[in-house]
């Protein structure tokens, strides 16, 4: 065989075998790379999405009470008030008036009653359990007036102590809206269901950092109008979970 051809013949044999070396080596490489990321991304820990939490509540309040000594139209914010522990609580008399205002947030129930000092118990808002009555203003983000937006209750002569609780829940509370209805439309004993009520009430309460409950004494009669104030200007807002109370007690002389 001429030495041309051997030649020939060997630079092939060892292209052939250079290439196959190659071959292996990049798959080998390849190989290695692949377990490689593999075993990063088994260890790599997942990202975790934090959603708000289902069980936020967040709602916007304001009672306001006025009264008018010497004519002058003074505003007292208790709402305000009664998120400062400490604060001294207004003097409430005949004539003054006083109105509520509510906000709901996503997913907050609020709920406003009355124990006045007769012994009788007022549902302030909802302003009725009917149950469009009760999704219409509990709509996020709907501003309910009560009485009336420029609308008043006025603070009639009975002397005495009124408890207002303020309930604010993630979920509705059914239980208390059955008793209420059941109060309201005067079934059974009214006794026995109001003391179920505020028993549910009570049961119901949880204490929260927004002050401590103001422990002083208002009552009120008919709605006047005329006094043009936005009382959703004065109002405070309350974010917090599952679940929010709050008690305050006023007295007029």
């Amino acid at each position: 065989m001429k030495p041309d051809k051997i030649r020939r013949i060997l630079t092939i044999f060892l292209s052939f075998h250079v290439l196959s070396l190659f071959f292996a080596v990049e798959t080998f490489a390849l190989d290695f790379l692949l377990q490689r990321t593999s075993d990063y991304t088994a260890q790599k820990p997942s990202v975790i999405e934090v959603a708000q939490v289902p069980g936020a509540i967040e709602f916007e309040w304001a009672f306001v009470a006025v009264n008018e000594p010497a004519g002058k139209n003074e505003i007292i914010n208790i709402a305000k008030i009664v998120s400062n522990p400490g604060s001294e609580m207004p003097v409430i008399k005949e004539g003054d008036n006083i109105s509520f205002y509510v906000e709901p947030g996503e997913n907050t129930y609020v709920y406003i009653y009355m124990l006045d000092s007769s012994g009788n118990i007022d549902l302030i808002f909802p302003t009725s359990l009917d149950k469009n009555v009760i999704k219409s203003e509990l709509t996020a983000g709907k501003k309910n007036y009560i009485p009336g937006k420029y609308e008043w209750f006025s603070v009639d002569d009975k002397k005495g102590t009124e408890t207002y609780y303020l309930l604010a829940s993630s979920q509705p509370l059914d239980k208390l809206e059955d008793l209420t209805k059941d109060y309201i439309n005067a079934e059974g004993d009214q006794e026995t269901t109001k003391q179920m009520i505020l028993n549910e009430i009570k049961g119901q309460k949880k204490t929260y950092a927004f002050g401590n409950p103001v422990e002083e004494p208002i009552s009120f009669g008919g709605r006047i109008r005329g006094i043009k104030k936005d009382i959703a200007m004065m109002a405070v807002e309350v974010k917090g979970k599952d679940f929010y109370s709050k008690t305050i007690k006023l007295k007029h002389e």
